[in-house]
C-alpha cells in the first residue's frame, strides 16, 4: 500500500528539519576548522572542514532532489552520492588518521588504516557506477535506485573502519594505562 500525501508530506517536513539541524552542524564545524587552521596548518582541521563541506553538499543534493524535474533528477542524484561518499571517505579517513597517530605513527597501524580507505574508495565506486535518479512518471517524483550490493560493500567498509579505529586505539591505550602517562605524547 503507497503512503498518502499527508504521510509523505509529514516524511519530507521531517527530514528537511533535520537535514536542517546537520546543516547547521556543519557550518559551525567548517567555521571551527577555519579558525584551526588560520592558527595552525594542520591535516586534522583540513579533512574536518572537507568532511563538513562534502555533508552540506550532500544534504543541498538530497533536499534538491525532492523538489527536482525530470530533467535535472538524475545528476542531481548523483551530485547528492558522491557528496555522500565523499563525506563517508572523509570521516573514515579521519577516524583512521587519528588511530594511526594515537598508535605514534605505527606502521602496523597505517597499513590497515590504507587498505581499509581504499576498501572504502572502491566501494564508493562501484555505487556510483551502479545506484542512479529516475523519474518515476507514475507519481511524478524523482526516485533513488540504489545497487543492493553496492550498500552492502560500502556499510560494510565503513563498520570496518569504525571497529579498527576502535579495537585499535583500545589496545593502544590500553598498553599504556600500566605505564607512565608521558608516553601517550611521545
Amino acid at each position: 500500500m503507497d503512503p498518502s500525501p499527508t504521510e509523505v508530506s509529514v516524511a519530507l517536513t521531517a527530514s528537511t528539519f533535520l537535514m536542517a539541524l546537520a546543516f547547521e552542524s556543519n557550518m559551525r564545524g567548517i567555521v571551527s576548522a577555519v579558525a584551526r587552521i588560520k592558527n595552525d596548518d594542520n591535516i586534522i582541521a583540513k579533512i574536518i572542514l572537507f568532511t563538513n563541506a562534502a555533508s552540506m553538499l550532500q544534504i543541498v543534493g538530497f533536499e534538491w532532489a525532492n523538489y527536482t524535474s525530470k530533467s535535472t533528477c538524475a545528476p542531481v542524484n548523483l551530485l547528492s552520492n558522491l557528496a555522500y561518499h565523499l563525506m563517508m571517505l572523509s570521516f573514515d579517513a579521519f577516524l583512521l588518521y587519528k588511530t594511526w597517530l594515537v598508535s605514534s605513527k605505527q606502521r602496523r597501524v597505517l597499513i590497515p588504516a590504507a587498505v581499509l580507505v581504499l576498501h572504502r574508495l572502491c566501494w564508493g565506486i562501484v555505487d556510483l557506477m551502479h545506484s542512479f535518479g529516475t523519474w518515476d512518471v507514475a507519481s511524478q517524483a524523482c526516485i533513488w535506485i540504489p545497487d543492493p550490493n553496492a550498500a552492502y560493500g560500502f556499510y560494510s567498509a565503513d563498520i570496518l573502519c569504525d571497529l579498527f579505529s576502535t579495537v585499535a586505539t583500545v589496545l593502544i591505550c590500553r598498553r599504556y594505562l600500566s605505564s607512565d602517562i608521558r608516553k601517550l605524547f611521545v
